[in-house]
């Protein structure tokens, strides 16, 4: 190897000890901050000027909503916004809450505390779930070696998706995240059904599912696809049988609804959305959802009927995570912490392949990891999604050289590879 290269090497710029000091100081200074805007907050607002809690506010209201007024009146978005303003006095508008019933019905309890303690046990859950997953990827990809796999924990733990949009803005991701890696784990251990199960509960969010049991389906893993339906099937039975009838249509039609305002970009800050429909939206600033949804998710099924037969010995769905962040209608930046989890699948299979982290999905993952720190202003003001673009080389990579085949019981069994 040459000097230049040599010098140029991720070992070189990226070294362990700095990135490990680098993911510390982000673990710390958000471990401050949230706690000086639970300490310091105002009138439902921190001393910056945000809402405290980021986005719970509309999991706490829907909770009020179903103690105060009914299960009927959970999808009154006029009764939504009144609350939540009534909550967060000085705000210019409200935030409905488009979830499923279920979901409203399991923050229930919550919405009986005062809102800022309510707002500390969400956040605490937020990252128990994220712990969770972490801790079960440990367990899956025993290839990576252990100081490695303690270095990927620190850099999890400070990935922007995670510390500050769900931590400090109150959304539910880390549970996506929890479910798929719990699924992994199982599926890597043969329980393939049980892996189903854990994977329909991204239903909570139904643009979650756009690609992966159409992954499930042609990869002819029939038990993981049974298992995914069951949880879907008992989800939505629980919701009829906690609300009624009425409130799940009222959910549905809300869905469609929202749906066509997200694709129109009608009141939504598509600066804060990575999927590419929304990248074209904000660089060309028209929406084109159909023609691009169309065309996307015809090659994304070429791509699995060729793939098809590769796929069978491992989680197909893997692969189809990654896609599914970007060929979408909408998927909020927080919701890419499930990339992590590809990462981790992705880091496992470069060790049992070659035996160490290949150059080029290290400079991969230092690009998830730096983009969502600058992407969002750069696309509010530069009406460019860089992080789109980063999650799409993710995708490909994933697909076709990140997951390799793998046997499952090797994967529980297998000693680290020597470095």
């Amino acid at each position: 190897m040459s000097e230049q290269k040599r010098f140029l090497s991720v070992e070189n710029l990226l070294p362990r000890r700095r990135v490990r000091f680098v993911a510390w100081c982000v673990i710390v200074v958000s471990v401050v901050l949230l706690a000086a805007s639970f300490l310091l907050a105002r009138g439902g607002h921190t001393p910056a000027g945000t809402r405290l809690g980021g986005d719970f506010p509309q999991f706490y209201v829907a909770g009020q909503i179903l103690t105060k007024y009914g299960p009927k009146n959970l999808y009154d978005l006029a009764l939504q916004s009144r609350l939540f303003l009534q909550l967060m006095p000085g705000e210019k508008a409200g935030l409905p809450f488009a979830y499923p019933p279920i979901v409203a019905v399991a923050v229930w309890p919550l919405s009986g505390l005062p809102y800022a303690a309510a707002a500390l046990i969400w956040a605490g859950l937020s990252a128990g779930l994220y712990a969770l997953g972490l801790a079960l990827l440990w367990q899956s990809c025993g290839a990576i070696p252990r100081r490695d796999r303690w270095l990927a924990i620190w850099i999890s733990l400070a990935f922007e998706p995670f510390v500050f949009e769900c931590i400090h803005g109150g959304q539910i991701s880390a549970l996506a995240f929890a479910a798929v890696c719990a699924a992994i784990f199982l599926d890597r251990r043969g329980r393939t059904f049980a892996a189903g199960i854990a994977l329909g509960v991204l239903a909570y969010k139904p643009t979650l599912l756009v690609l992966i049991p159409l992954a499930v389906l042609l990869s002819r893993q029939w038990k993981t696809l049974l298992g995914l339906a069951t949880t879907v099937a008992v989800g939505a039975l629980a919701s009829v049988w906690s609300v009624g009838p009425t409130a799940c249509g009222q959910f549905l039609k809300m869905m469609g609804t929202y749906t066509r305002a997200v694709g129109a970009g009608d009141g939504f800050p598509t600066w804060k959305y990575v999927d590419v429909c929304s990248f074209v939206r904000l660089a060309l600033h028209r929406p084109m959802v159909s023609l691009w949804m169309v065309g996307l998710l015809v090659g994304l099924m070429v791509l699995l009927v060729r793939r098809g037969s590769a796929v069978v010995n491992r989680p197909a769905w893997a692969w189809a995570i990654g896609a599914t962040l970007v060929v979408n209608l909408y998927v909020g930046i927080y919701d890419t912490v499930l990339v992590a989890a590809v990462l981790w699948l992705m880091a496992d299979a470069s060790y049992r392949q070659y035996g160490r982290l290949s150059a080029e999905l290290a400079w991969l993952m230092a690009a998830v990891f730096v983009t969502p720190w600058i992407t969002q202003p750069l696309a509010r003001y530069g009406g460019v999604q860089l992080y789109t673009l980063v999650l799409v080389l993710v995708a490909i990579w994933a697909a076709y050289g990140g997951v390799k085949t793998i046997d499952r019981e090797a994967v529980s069994v297998a000693p680290n590879p020597p470095r």
